[in-house]
């Protein structure tokens, strides 16, 4: 997927809100806690994940691949039904 932060948008349809905390970058991210879903984006392959119960039972599930791994904040992100 081709991506320029702060001009390209990435939709994401969720039953739940998600808020920045819950957005977490960096290499190989993981979820800190239980309890709701994350986003996760690796920073050194551009792999984006929703994780639907943190580190609980079960693993992320990969949503998109930017390529290059561009820089990504919170506010690319647009959440909906």
């Amino acid at each position: 997927m081709d991506f320029e932060s702060g001009v390209d948008r990435i939709s994401i349809v969720t039953l739940a809100p998600i808020t920045a905390d819950r957005f977490i970058f960096g290499s190989d991210p993981v979820a800190p806690v239980s309890g709701g879903a994350f986003i996760l984006y690796d920073t050194d392959n551009g792999h984006l994940r929703v994780d639907p119960n943190g580190p609980a039972v079960g693993a992320s599930e990969l949503m998109a691949v930017l390529v290059g791994a561009p820089t990504l904040v919170f506010a690319d992100l647009v959440f909906g039904l």
